[in-house]
């Protein structure tokens, strides 16, 4: 029984390493594409946006999937605070509550001849400061909505519509969400990808390719409508990840190995 586990357990690890690709080791570990999700995929859902919108950090969403964990977080912001109210009335009420002096403590007055302080024992928990866990509900922008991705301020007012132009225009919704070539640069007419870095023009909403942007960045104008521009309104896109690696990190690894020293 003993030899049939150790081969079960030999076997899994052995199914893990190649999951991984590092069959040999993870010394040469290399992630594959599904790691990486597509440029037009929600960060939220997962999914391919049927409405979406850009952050000002240039991070894709649903419009209904970040609308939906708004409304929750919210909930959520104004539930910790009633929480955090009662505890705070609750508190209040026992400090009001006289204190028994037990045997070997002294009062309150005698304390105060004594020690200078109003403490009726030598050590008082109350006085004690608080921990960081303790007093972050009292920090700044605590209750405010953040980004799931960034960590920064979500408003809903500073979220951009985005217009993606489709390669074929009378290709129906469910071939296009199964085809690798969905969007087009307006302006240059290239296949968007993660690949190409990609750039929101945030007047329009259009998504063009960074080449486009670069151009457009001499006139500032955006040459389908001659709108003017200004170097606020170009946000670059961050392709979309599946949270099985940081697609849009510059990842580094280092490798040591042991060596003679003299």
């Amino acid at each position: 029984m003993f030899s049939d586990d150790k081969a079960q357990q030999e076997q899994y690890s052995r199914c893990i390493l190649q999951l991984c690709g590092a069959a040999e080791g993870f010394e040469g570990l290399r992630l594959s594409k599904d790691s990486v999700g597509e440029f037009d995929v929600c960060n939220l859902s997962l999914q391919i946006c049927k409405d979406p919108v850009v952050t000002p950090e240039g991070v894709i969403y649903d419009r209904e999937a970040i609308l939906t964990y708004m409304l929750d977080q919210k909930t959520k912001i104004a539930q910790t605070k009633k929480r955090k109210l009662k505890e705070a009335a609750a508190e209040e009420a026992e400090e009001e509550l006289p204190k028994k002096v037990f045997k070997g403590e002294s009062t309150r007055d005698v304390a105060t001849d004594r020690f200078g302080s109003g403490t009726a024992s030598f050590w008082d928990a109350s006085k004690a400061p608080t921990t960081k866990k303790e007093s972050a509900f009292k920090e700044k922008d605590v209750d405010k909505v953040r980004d799931p991705v960034t960590g920064s301020i979500l408003k809903l007012k500073k979220l951009v519509k985005i217009k993606f132009t489709p390669v074929d225009p009378t290709m129906s919704e469910t071939k296009r969400q199964a085809s690798k070539s969905r969007w087009k640069c307006p302006v240059t007419g290239d296949i968007l990808s993660n690949k190409i870095a990609c750039v929101v023009i945030k007047p329009t909403g259009d998504v063009v390719t960074s080449k486009a942007a670069d151009v457009m960045k001499k006139d500032m104008i955006f040459p389908i409508g001659d709108v003017a521009l200004k170097s606020t309104d170009f946000i670059p896109l961050r392709r979309g990840g599946t949270g099985f690696a940081s697609a849009n990190e510059g990842l580094a690894a280092k490798m040591y190995r042991p060596v003679m020293q003299a």
